[in-house]
């Protein structure tokens, strides 16, 4: 499985490759003129034919294009009441690239799947199992919705891989996340003062139209808290997000320190741990706290980790949060939390997994779009999830395919120069706590954090690869 796949030499050569590209950009144009033509109204689409057609011509810009979309995912859905609207970044964006992609590398006689590559062969592997299990799946739309979420951003660490020739590659994507999530951020902390004063979110309802009473919601823990969702249509999508822009202001100060990025990151870490969603309380200090834990990292850099933490917990106290007891509070929701995790969709999975339901039976999509209806009830661990759509041990494959993920970043990491492990370990614990969170969560199975996950993956082991191959000594 570890042999990588070279391009057979019956592609062609490079010149008919860049003939076929330059085919599909114009017969994209053409086909637009005559859409236009026929129908006016397509004109509102020009602007997003013009990004796939930019994309077709350049992958690199369809990276870019995705990193400053993902900030937004949900503006789609709150903009067009269709139930399709979340595809649209699969169709402009995500489509042209793999596309894109593939022909440049075809072009230039590269490989695909780098060599001695040990992520590649488990993602095919869950290919192969997903595909089986159609035969069994409740019905064939269920099955395609399946095969999409399973499948679709896979390729996304090949993405990653080859985008990372060098540091700087890396750097510019992160300081884009940085830059165009600091919107969400200030929306998300609005919303936080804003409830935490006036018990409602007010005039922030009115930016998610007729979607408000569904998105914006409260959950109890020994009090009444709001679940933020920002520019997302969750508050568990935004908290992914959050996420992921902490972990990637960390990494930059990590690499380069300055007092302007410990204000970004302290912003970027309250907004990820008020969003409502509590399994940050967890997370977040995991990501905050492990890459602090490295030998090499100076006495002062964690006095100014301490000082942060103790400026959220006063501003918590200041918008009102009740934070005096906040660590029983915590330990009663995580006991209560796994105990009904293990009661309710683990035993009952485990006792019933040995044969699989069929791709897609267990997936919220599938659900969504009135394919599904889950006799068992829904199970929400991707883990779980696994294992009711797939059964033992075909579910072990999935598993093995996370732990491969997070093995192979952590192994990079160790084999980079001091400069570049900095700027990626604080990446390679997001995926950790990615990883820990897919016992409770179906992170993988939504935006952002399904494209996060293995583009990061990606980005890591192209990285480990320039500094293998003197590309960026």
């Amino acid at each position: 499985m570890s042999q990588s796949l070279r391009l057979p030499s019956r592609l062609g050569p490079p010149v008919a490759l860049g003939l076929g590209r330059g085919a599909v950009v114009t017969g994209s144009s053409a086909a637009l003129g005559v859409a236009v033509a026929l129908r006016p109204e397509v004109v509102l689409l020009v602007p997003l034919a013009f990004l796939w057609i930019a994309i077709v011509a350049n992958w690199r810009r369809g990276v870019v294009a995705l990193v400053v979309f993902l900030p937004f995912a949900g503006l789609p859905t709150f903009a067009f009441d269709t139930p399709f609207s979340p595809l649209l970044k699969d169709v402009a964006i995500v489509a042209p690239l793999y596309l894109s992609l593939w022909f440049a590398l075809t072009r230039e006689r590269r490989r695909i799947v780098p060599a001695g590559d040990r992520i590649v062969p488990w993602m095919l592997w869950l290919g192969g199992v997903a595909l089986a299990f159609v035969a069994v799946s409740p019905s064939l739309l269920t099955a395609a919705i399946g095969l999409k979420v399973w499948l679709f951003c896979l390729p996304m660490y090949l993405i990653g891989y080859h985008f990372a020739e060098s540091r700087e590659d890396v750097i510019r994507l992160l300081r884009l996340t940085v830059a165009f999530g600091l919107v969400p951020t200030v929306i998300a902390l609005g919303e936080v003062a804003y409830f935490a004063r006036q018990g409602n979110f007010g005039p922030f309802t009115h930016l998610y139209g007729r979607f408000g009473d569904v998105i914006v919601q409260q959950v109890g823990l020994y009090q009444t808290i709001p679940r933020i969702p920002s520019t997302f249509t969750s508050a568990a999508s935004y908290y992914n997000f959050a996420l992921f822009a902490l972990a990637a202001g960390l990494a930059l100060w990590w690499y380069a320190p300055r007092r302007g990025l410990g204000v970004l990151v302290f912003v970027l870490g309250l907004a990820a741990i008020t969003g409502g969603t509590r399994r940050a309380y967890f997370m977040v200090p995991l990501l905050l706290a492990l890459p602090a834990l490295r030998k090499r990292v100076h006495l002062s850099t964690r006095l100014r980790l301490l000082v942060g933490a103790v400026g959220v917990v006063a501003l918590l106290a200041f918008l009102g949060v009740q934070v005096s007891g906040i660590a029983g509070r915590l330990g009663g929701a995580a006991t209560s939390t796994a105990t009904d995790l293990v009661d309710r969709e683990i035993l009952p999975t485990l006792a019933n997994g040995l044969i699989g339901q069929g791709t897609g039976a267990n997936t919220n999509a599938a659900n969504r779009y009135g394919a599904l209806t889950v006799a068992e009830g829904w199970k929400e661990g991707w883990y779980t999830k696994a294992f009711v759509e797939f059964g033992f041990p075909a579910a072990l494959v999935a598993i093995a395919l996370v732990l491969a993920v997070v093995r192979g970043a952590f192994v990079s990491v160790r084999g980079l120069d001091p400069a570049t492990a900095r700027l990626c370990l604080p990446l390679a614990v997001l995926l950790l706590a990615t990883a820990v969170t897919l016992v409770k969560a179906s992170e993988l199975d939504w935006d952002p954090m399904n494209v996060y996950f293995f583009l990061t993956a990606g980005l890591i082991a192209g990285l480990a690869r320039s500094r293998k191959d003197g590309i960026d000594p």
